[in-house]
């Protein structure tokens, strides 16, 4: 019971003490900050294991390749790592390389590798922070920036319609020229795009989509540093994705709310009834008018009077 409150908590920023679908959805973003805390975790061992100078790292990516390669495969940096000594299984690792993949093409660079040296997992987290704030205080809310980014696309690509999703280029551009670099000058753009795709569950791919871009509306750094990506697992494998989850709970929830509803309005109006019956009844008996009876012109939990004679006739 206290791991589930903890974790509702933690999808709860504003102590609502109620979840809608975009806290539920925020789900996502908790896989994405496990991810970035498995690379922080690889960044950790590699500088304890061998130094943090740019040489060193030079000299591990040489270690990790294979043969004559120049670059790293998703593959042949988790066999690499494991025979260097890194205690890690493949859903890990898979997270590791994604993060590091800054070309979105499957591969990773001795440059890429390089990027190590000063990641820092709590500074992406106010970066993201200071982007949602910037996003809705001078870009028109998440929904209204998006629009941006993919009419930005089609300027790019001189398509004659707005596409779907947008380009890392057009993210760049659209948050660069609205003033973001200026204002957060160390943040690191291409490592946001990163960890929103990573957020999604999907490989990525240079491309932003609208699903992807939405998860910052539920981004809160102090909530989203518990861990509740078990639990979006475990959704994942009984539902088929957070979505199809979210909407059985609602429904569930909403069957029980309606019952409640129902029984609550049928006793508040048996209550007023009785109270009417009993205040009316009064009144009968010193005026000396007859029996009571339902008022047609008035609501089911109202009654009214008619004189005897009225009711004999």
């Amino acid at each position: 019971a206290e791991d589930r409150s903890e974790v509702f908590a933690s999808l709860d920023p504003a102590g609502s003490g109620a979840l809608d679908s975009t806290d539920f959805f925020s789900l996502n973003l908790h896989t994405a900050v496990l991810a970035l805390r498995r690379l922080q975790h690889f960044q950790s061992w590699l500088f304890d294991q061998f130094g943090r100078s740019s040489d060193i790292l030079k000299k591990v990516f040489r270690a990790l390749l294979s043969g004559d390669a120049k670059t790293l495969t998703r593959r042949g940096f988790l066999e690499s790592a494991q025979a260097l000594g890194y205690p890690c299984d493949d859903r890990a690792m898979r997270a590791v390389f994604s993060l590091l993949d800054r070309n979105f093409d499957g591969e990773v660079s001795s440059r890429d590798f390089q990027k190590l040296s000063d990641f820092s997992a709590d500074d992406l987290l106010r970066d993201l922070e200071a982007l949602k704030h910037f996003v809705d205080t001078k870009l028109g809310g998440v929904d209204s920036c998006f629009g941006k980014f993919v009419e930005r696309e089609r300027a790019l690509q001189g398509l004659p319609a707005v596409p779907k999703t947008a380009s890392y280029d057009a993210f760049n551009k659209t948050c660069t020229q609205a003033g973001f670099i200026k204002a957060t000058p160390k943040a690191d753009l291409k490592m946001v795009f990163l960890f929103l795709n990573e957020a999604s569950g999907r490989q990525a791919n240079g491309f932003l989509s609208f699903s992807e871009w939405s998860l910052l509306k539920g981004f809160n750094s102090k909530a989203i540093t518990g861990s509740p990506a078990r639990l979006r697992r475990i959704l994942q494998e009984q539902y088929g994705s957070v979505d199809n989850a979210f909407q059985r709970m609602h429904t569930a929830w909403l069957r029980r709310a309606l019952a409640k509803g129902l029984k609550q309005t049928a006793i508040a109006g048996l209550f007023h009834c009785l109270l009417g019956s009993a205040d009316d009844g009064a009144e009968c008996v010193r005026s000396g008018s007859g029996t009571p009876v339902p008022d047609r012109q008035g609501s089911s939990s109202r009654v009214s009077f008619r004189s005897k004679a009225t009711l004999r006739e």
